[in-house]
């Protein structure tokens, strides 16, 4: 659409000046390209940056005292992971007995 709107003002120019020119009213045609040319450069938007902007002052940083957290995930202590291992297969070990005991049960 962009290319289209580019290419219109020298399209209507050129047409208005090879019909001018063949019909022997070149001074009109040219009159008329300028007038065209002028109304078409008001309707077609501008795409520069018009007037100035002021630049925003830098904020300011103030310091504080406060100190610094550590927020990383902190290493589970051995024996506290090992509890929980042991836990997690003791469960294990009791959930493939129910279902050993319920195969079983479903053979006879």
């Amino acid at each position: 659409m962009i290319v289209l709107l580019n290419i219109l003002l020298p399209l209507i120019v050129g047409v208005t000046l090879y019909l001018g020119y063949k019909k022997k009213k070149l001074v009109q045609a040219i009159l008329i390209s300028v007038a065209i040319g002028i109304g078409y450069s008001l309707v077609q938007p501008s795409y520069m940056p018009k007037g100035t902007v002021k630049a925003l002052p830098n904020p300011e940083f103030h310091t504080t005292s406060r100190e610094i957290e550590d927020r990383m995930r902190k290493p589970i202590p051995n024996a506290v992971r090992d509890a929980y291992m042991k836990e997690q297969y003791k469960i294990a070990d009791e959930r493939r007995e129910q279902f050993i005991e319920k195969l079983k049960s479903e053979k006879e």
